[in-house]
C-alpha cells in the first residue's frame, strides 16, 4: 500500500493545488501584484520564526513512536513540549514587531501590513496545534487522515478567497479567509484523532525528545530561513510590488513542492524502519522508482515550463506581470531540485546523522541569505526577484550534492542516482530544444506545435536510448488503480469502536 499512500498524498494535493492555482490567477489579476506581495510578506514575516514551534520535535515524535515507545505518553509529552514552544514563538513575534516599530522606529510599508501580520499569526497558531495530530498520523504513515482535512480546508479557503476578491475586498480579507478556513476543519481533526491513546507527561521521555531534537533544531531553523526569508529580505530591499512579481512565480511551481511534501511524510518513517532492519534492498528499490518517475514524467513538464515561461505568464497573468517571466523560469528548476534530493536527506535523517544534516543545512542557510542579499540589493547587482531566484537555485543545488555525497560516503549500501543518465539526457534534449524554440517559435500556432514536439521528442529520445521500460508503464497503471486507492482510504479512516 506504500504506492497508494504516496499517490493519494500527491494526487489529492495536486487537485488542491490546481484549484488554488486557478483561484490564484483570478486573485492575482484582480488584486494586482501589490496586494499579492503584501499578503506574502505578512505570511513570511511570521513564518520565518516557525522553527521555534518545531525545534525538531515532530521528527523526534515520529522516530520515538516507530522505536516502540508508549504512544499515549509520546502524544501527551509531545503536546506539552509543543504548547511551551508555541508560547515562546508568540512572545518572540510580538517582541520583534514592537521592537521594530517603537524602538527602532522602522515602520512597515502600510498599516495593512501590520494587521495582516496579526491575523496571520492567529492562523499559524491554530495550524501548529493541528501539527501535534498530524505528526502522529505521519508516524503511522496514515496518509488519508493527513490529506482529507487539508483538502476540505483548501476548498473552503479558495472559495472564501475568491469570493472576497470578487466582492472588491483586498489583502486583509484574503488572510481572514484563511483564518476562517483553518477553524472550520477543527471538528474533522478531532474526529480522526479521538481514538488515539492519551497517556501522561513523562520527563524521561521528554529528555529523549530533546536529545533527538537538539541537532535537528539547526536543520529546522536553516530550512525555515531558506523557505521564508527570501520574501522578507526582498520586501525590505525593494517593495511589495517586487515581492508580488516574485511570489507570482511560485503559484505555478507549488505542484512540484507537493511531490516533496508528499514523499517526505512517507519516506522518513519508512526509511527509519528499513534502516533499523538493515533492509537496503527495499530502500534502493523505493529510491529507484521515485527517481525514475521524476526524471521520466515530472522533469519534462519542468523543462517545458521554463522554456515556455513568457507564453505562460502572458496568457495566465497578463502583461502587468512581465517581470515575473525570468523569475518563473529559474524558480521552476530551483524547486525541482529538492524533489530529487529528498530521499537522500531522509536517509541521513533516518540513519540518525542529525549533526551532519545540521552542518549542511546551516552552511546552506548562511550562503542563501548572503547571496540573495548581494544579488537583489539595489546598490549592488539590483537583480531584485531574479537575484533571489538565482540564490535559491544555487542553494538547492548545493544541498542536493551534499546529501548525495554523504549518503554514499556513510551508507555505502545505498545506490545513489542509479538513473541519473535519464536526467542528463533530458537536460541535453531540453537545452537543444530551447535554442531551436528561440529561432523558430514565432506565432501562437508554431509555439503550440512545438509544444507537442517537445514532449514527443523527450519521451522518444528516452525510448531510443532504451531508458523507458514496460515497468514504467506498469507503475503508471498502478498509480491509476482506483480500486486499490479506494480500499486503502476505506481501511485507514474506518475507526472500529
Amino acid at each position: 500500500m506504500l504506492t497508494q499512500k504516496l499517490i493519494l498524498s500527491y494526487s489529492s494535493r495536486m487537485g488542491i493545488q490546481f484549484i488554488q492555482m486557478v483561484v490564484g490567477v483570478v486573485v492575482a489579476r484582480i488584486a494586482g501584484p501589490t496586494v499579492i506581495g503584501t499578503v506574502a510578506f505578512g505570511l513570511s514575516y511570521v513564518s520565518m520564526f516557525l522553527f521555534i514551534t518545531d525545534m525538531g520535535t515532530p521528527t523526534a515524535h515520529i522516530k520515538l513512536i516507530n522505536d516502540g515507545e508508549n504512544e499515549g505518553d509520546c502524544i501527551v509529552t509531545f503536546a506539552t513540549i509543543k504548547f511551551f514552544l508555541i508560547g515562546i514563538f508568540v512572545f518572540v513575534i510580538l517582541s520583534i514587531f514592537f521592537w521594530q516599530k517603537f524602538i527602532l522606529k522602522q515602520p512597515f510599508e502600510t498599516k495593512t501590513h501590520e494587521v495582516i501580520i496579526f491575523i496571520t499569526l492567529g492562523t499559524i497558531l491554530i495550524n501548529e496545534f493541528y501539527k501535534i495530530i498530524n505528526a502522529t498520523f505521519v508516524a503511522h504513515v496514515e496518509q488519508a487522515k493527513q490529506d482529507i482535512p487539508q483538502i476540505i480546508y483548501s476548498l473552503i479557503f479558495q472559495i472564501l478567497r475568491l469570493s472576497v476578491v470578487l466582492l472588491g475586498y483586498r489583502a486583509i480579507a484574503i488572510v481572514s479567509s484563511k483564518l476562517i478556513a483553518v477553524l472550520c476543519v477543527a471538528p474533522l481533526y478531532y474526529y480522526f484523532f479521538r481514538r488515539y491513546p492519551l497517556g501522561k507527561f513523562d520527563m524521561q521521555l521528554a529528555k529523549k525528545y530533546l536529545t533527538i531534537s537538539l541537532p535537528v533544531i539547526i536543520v529546522v531553523f536553516s530550512q525555515t530561513v531558506i523557505y521564508w526569508s527570501d520574501r522578507v529580505i526582498l520586501q525590505f530591499l525593494t517593495n511589495s510590488v517586487e515581492v508580488g512579481f516574485y511570489v507570482a512565480a511560485f503559484g505555478f511551481s507549488n505542484f512540484i513542492r507537493l511531490i516533496q511534501n508528499s514523499a517526505g511524510t512517507i519516506f522518513f518513517p519508512t526509511f527509519t524502519k528499513h534502516l533499523s532492519n538493515g533492509d537496503y534492498f527495499k530502500i534502493n528499490n523505493l529510491i529507484k522508482k521515485y527517481e525514475r518517475f521524476n526524471f521520466i514524467f515530472v522533469m519534462p513538464f519542468i523543462m517545458f515550463s521554463a522554456i515556455y515561461s513568457k507564453t505562460i505568464i502572458k496568457i495566465v497573468l497578463g502583461s502587468k506581470y512581465l517581470p515575473t517571466i525570468p523569475i518563473f523560469s529559474i524558480i521552476m528548476i530551483a524547486v525541482f531540485i529538492p524533489v530529487l534530493s529528498l530521499p537522500y536527506g531522509n536517509i541521513i535523517f533516518g540513519k540518525g546523522m542529525f549533526k551532519l544534516s545540521a552542518k549542511i543545512s546551516f552552511i546552506a542557510m548562511i550562503y542563501f541569505v548572503i547571496i540573495i542579499f548581494i544579488l537583489s540589493n539595489p546598490v549592488i547587482f539590483d537583480l531584485k526577484g531574479v537575484g533571489v531566484a538565482l540564490g535559491l537555485l544555487s542553494t538547492n543545488l548545493f544541498l542536493w550534492i551534499m546529501f548525495v555525497v554523504f549518503s554514499k560516503k556513510y551508507i555505502p549500501e545505498i545506490k545513489v542516482l542509479k538513473d541519473l543518465k535519464i536526467g542528463i539526457i533530458g537536460i541535453i534534449y531540453s537545452v537543444l530544444f530551447f535554442f531551436l524554440f528561440k529561432i523558430l517559435a514565432n506565432g501562437f500556432i508554431v509555439k503550440t506545435v512545438m509544444a507537442l514536439i517537445f514532449f514527443i521528442g523527450y519521451w522518444g529520445v528516452l525510448f531510443l536510448f532504451k531508458k523507458i521500460s514496460k515497468k514504467d508503464l506498469f507503475f503508471i497503471r498502478e498509480i491509476l488503480n482506483i480500486n486499490k486507492m479506494k480500499k486503502y482510504v476505506k481501511d485507514e479512516i474506518s475507526i472500529k469502536e
